[in-house]
């Protein structure tokens, strides 16, 4: 399955990039566009000696109020990639012929809030089960995983989807547990190569300045900055397509094998045929 779907994004990469920059890309622009400045203010109060000013502190915890901001807009931007991802299956195991951005953004705009809902009682769900035990927690969001592909394919509610992810998973919990893990240390492994030495140039460059006892940063490192932060954000969250296919394939897998969905279709293809013979 990890070969499959590592082929499937490979084949499918350049339209799946698509909808990142036409349904994802305008509210993850407009989330970056509050969250560098207020981030620049901040570095700018906390190493330009603001903080030795308590009448300072007001614009301090405004930065940090629109960067908390600018994480909600984030996050909904990667609710948009995440809802077109699954809708663009959908369509794609419907067989659907040249699926276009257009395509994928009515369905996404037809059922964007279902998911929302959806995933707020998950994440509700799964968060319950960490409060009262670490193991509940983990087990939780395991088992309801797959709702969200339920939602997709099946188009139920979402108690009837939880259940349904449940069901499929039941007596599979180990190897879906091990197949995440290996899935999610591949889209670590991939985004760090690229986040890891920035961090480091940053961390480095941040540590010197300290050092020599400069009194501002310089202008130009803010730009650097800036720029840092563009790609790091884009790159984890067009990363996190590979989880999503990971649990798409996880799906179809787990109803072939509880439901043998592809064999029934196979059979019924083969009575249509002996009936045209006859």
């Amino acid at each position: 399955m990890i070969s499959a779907s590592f082929e499937f994004i490979k084949v499918e990469f350049k339209t799946l990039i698509r909808l990142f920059v036409y349904i994802a890309g305008p509210m993850l622009v407009f989330s970056l566009l509050i969250s560098i400045p207020s981030s620049i203010k901040t570095m700018i109060f906390v190493y330009g000696g603001g903080l030795a000013n308590s009448s300072d502190l007001s614009g301090l915890f405004g930065s940090v109020g629109w960067s908390s901001f600018a994480s909600i807009f984030q996050g909904f931007a990667g609710l948009l990639f995440f809802v077109s991802v699954y809708e663009y299956i959908r369509l794609y195991e419907e067989g659907k012929m040249e699926i276009t951005v257009k395509d994928v953004w009515e369905k996404v705009k037809k059922n964007f809030w279902m998911y929302f809902g959806a995933g707020i009682l998950v994440a509700l769900m799964i968060g319950a089960g960490f409060i009262f035990l670490l193991i509940p927690g983990i087990y939780l969001a395991v088992a309801s995983s797959l709702t969200f592909m339920v939602i997709t394919m099946e188009r139920v509610d979402v108690g009837k989807a939880i259940g349904r992810s449940m069901d499929l998973i039941k007596g599979n919990w180990w190897s879906t547990f091990g197949y995440y893990l290996v899935n999610i240390f591949i889209q670590l492994l991939i985004i760090y190569t690229v986040a890891l030495p920035l961090i480091f140039l940053n961390t480095t460059f941040i540590a010197g300045y300290i050092a020599t006892g400069a009194e501002a940063l310089p202008f130009w490192y803010y730009i650097v900055f800036a720029l840092f932060t563009i790609v790091s954000t884009v790159i984890t969250m067009a990363g996190s397509l590979i989880m999503y296919v990971a649990v798409s394939f996880k799906y179809f897998s787990l109803v072939e094998v509880k439901e043998q969905i592809g064999l029934k279709r196979q059979i019924a293809e083969m009575g249509n045929g002996q009936e045209q013979d006859v």
